[in-house]
């Protein structure tokens, strides 16, 4: 992301820097300072045939961009929105699930969205998963055509039942994106940040528990890491949710 920020300050550096030269060299009220046929006002000797390499170069400059944008920077930019048309839905609900997630462990643990260094301190002082008790959690999500509250909710699902579905749910969305051809007009941002949710320690977490459910009861396994996880789980959530629209959802509890 550094790389692509450096490129994208280097190609507006230079299209202004072409610009600002073309204005000084021949529009400017110094234009004829330059030139080297006016002795008493020339800056340096052949001052005039620098000040006409520079022009042409600068004019160069502006025409490929102008050739760029026509020729590589719409058409790509077309591909982009068809592919993401083609994904959206499953961007939508991998953002869906990973929010029910994140606000149900805000709402147990009574912490509300706040400036990201409070936020983190209260998230990663969450250090247990409940895989016996029922979670009964509410929530709603707001038909985008309708506007209409949609009701939902956790039912009888123990917090490990719900993290181990929606994780294989997460990463079966994640995985049928990438085999969908037009993956690879898709930005390369956006991909990182699906490789990154697939992979990220929460679910590595929630796997290694269903495993270890599997052991005699007298080894322990304790989660002392899963706020941390949780909080960088929320940050992938809060950059994948600036490419789409997402679904509204709120979480209020009902008695």
């Amino acid at each position: 992301m550094l790389r692509k920020l450096n490129i994208r300050f280097l190609f507006w550096f230079f299209l202004i820097l072409s610009c600002i030269l073309i204005i000084v060299i021949k529009f400017s009220p110094l234009k004829d300072i330059h030139t080297s046929q006016i002795g008493y006002l020339s800056w340096f000797h052949y001052g005039y045939e620098l000040g006409e390499t520079i022009f042409g170069l600068s004019i160069s400059y502006i025409v490929s961009c102008i050739f760029y944008f026509i020729v590589v920077y719409l058409p790509e930019q077309n591909k982009r929105k068809r592919a993401m048309a083609i994904i959206e839905n499953r961007i939508d609900n991998i953002l869906g699930d990973m929010g029910v997630i994140i606000y149900y462990y805000f709402h147990k643990n009574s912490i509300t969205e706040s400036n990201d260094e409070l936020l983190k301190e209260q998230v990663e002082k969450i250090n247990r998963i409940d895989p016996n008790n029922k979670m009964n959690f509410s929530y709603q999500y707001i038909e985008k055509s309708t506007g209409r509250k949609v009701p939902f909710g956790t039912g009888d699902y123990t917090e490990l039942m719900l993290l181990e579905e929606y994780r294989s749910g997460i990463q079966g969305t994640i995985n049928s994106i990438f085999q969908i051809p037009v993956i690879i007009n898709i930005d390369h941002d956006l991909i990182v940040i699906l490789e990154e949710i697939n992979n990220c320690f929460l679910f590595r977490t929630v796997a290694g528990l269903i495993t270890a459910r599997k052991l005699p009861e007298r080894y322990k396994i304790a989660t002392p890491e899963f706020g941390k996880n949780l909080f960088k789980f929320y940050l992938l959530y809060k950059e994948l949710s600036k490419y789409i629209e997402p679904t509204e959802y709120t979480f209020e509890q009902t008695p």
